[in-house]
């Protein structure tokens, strides 16, 4: 049995224990020991409601400085996050690294200001009012906002905490079981970097289980929610969430892919195309809700099929599949099987970790 600990962040204060057990089956028993959260928790966390007065551009600054840091694979907290995600999630560690460096490139100035002209087409209007043909314009921060992240892709429900520190929130991230270490490790890198600035004070995370009375609080007190999910769990919080109070839901998505029949015509295409596809396939192991789960190819798809193959062996060597339950393994002979007797064509790759059924 390997033992873990990991703290609660609480308006940029440290919280820890181990009140709170969490176990994982992986290669090996594991169990993720935190704290449990107070009402006085929840007190201090109302206490709180924005950034304040600071300048869009120096709260980019700030997060600029956490992008730095987690550039280096041996920071202590990226480090620390690692070793837990690579458990909770299941992913190999390859993968983990994968999405902290995406994760430091997120926390990168030219990414956030061009992500805040995208949203808000001119970012002078979270600093001042701005004259708008006949009205002045200015946005002002709702206040507290409760992130229900989802634990399936360590970076992508981090999108709406950055987007809620850019416009000068005080965020609560609500964090999952399948990734509690992310969000945890960020705020104790803002913690790290100036434990009073404004935007490690206006930031907790905190993991709650979802029949939590204490759950319940968090709801009661949030201006604004932003959930990621399945169905259920989206529907969960729609419930809990107050009558009027502003709500964003980022639910279950379902992905495809198109193969035309131009990537025939020359080798190096099909090879590119397949190579593309690879990629997009074995990201999170097919978890992510950007992950295809269906292709459809023109023919002769068994070309493409096979040159998908090739492509999975080279894609596996650098970013090869996580943890796979028996359950799983189970689910995929299964499938397998039916289609042999469907008198399907199964291909599968070097590693057997990747199945394509035509």
């Amino acid at each position: 049995m390997v033992e873990l600990e990991l703290p609660f962040v609480i308006c940029g204060e440290v919280k820890e224990g181990r009140d709170t057990c969490l176990s994982f089956n992986r290669d090996k028993d594991y169990n993720l020991f935190l704290p449990s959260l107070c009402e006085d928790d929840i007190t201090q966390i109302a206490s709180i409601d924005s950034i304040g007065e600071l300048s869009v551009r120096e709260i980019i600054s700030f997060l600029c400085e956490a992008g730095r840091l987690w550039r280096n694979r041996e920071y202590r907290w990226r480090t620390l996050a690692s070793e837990i995600a690579s458990v909770t999630t299941g992913y190999s560690k390859q993968m983990i690294d994968l999405s902290y460096d995406t994760l430091s490139e997120v926390l990168n100035e030219d990414f956030l200001l061009r992500l805040l002209e995208v949203e808000m087409r001119d970012i002078e209007f979270l600093d001042r009012w701005v004259k708008l043909g006949e009205a002045d314009v200015h946005a002002v921060p709702l206040g507290r906002i409760l992130h229900v992240l989802a634990g399936n892709v360590p970076l992508v429900s981090l999108v709406s905490y950055l987007m809620g520190i850019l416009t000068k929130n005080s965020n609560v991230l609500k964090v999952p079981t399948g990734d509690p270490a992310t969000s945890v490790c960020l705020c104790l890198t803002f913690r790290e970097i100036d434990p009073s600035h404004p935007v490690t004070k206006t930031s907790s995370a905190v993991y709650v289980a979802h029949d939590s009375d204490y759950l319940t609080r968090l709801f009661e007190i949030a201006d604004g929610v932003c959930a990621w999910g399945g169905g259920s769990a989206i529907e969960a919080c729609r419930r809990k969430c107050r009558p009027g109070v502003p709500f964003l839901d980022f639910g279950p998505r379902k992905s495809l892919q198109f193969i035309s029949r131009e990537i025939y015509a020359d080798d190096k295409d099909l090879k590119t195309a397949a190579l593309k596809a690879a990629q997009d396939l074995v990201m999170y192991d097919q978890h992510a809700c950007h992950s295809p789960q269906i292709a459809f190819v023109e023919s002769p798809a068994e070309l493409f099929c096979r040159a998908l193959v090739e492509a999975l062996n080279e894609v596996e060597t650098f970013l090869p599949r996580g943890y796979t339950s028996i359950e799983e393994k189970a689910q995929i002979t299964l499938e397998k099987t039916m289609a042999l007797f469907s008198n399907g064509k199964v291909y599968c790759s070097r590693s057997k970790n990747c199945t394509i059924i035509l």
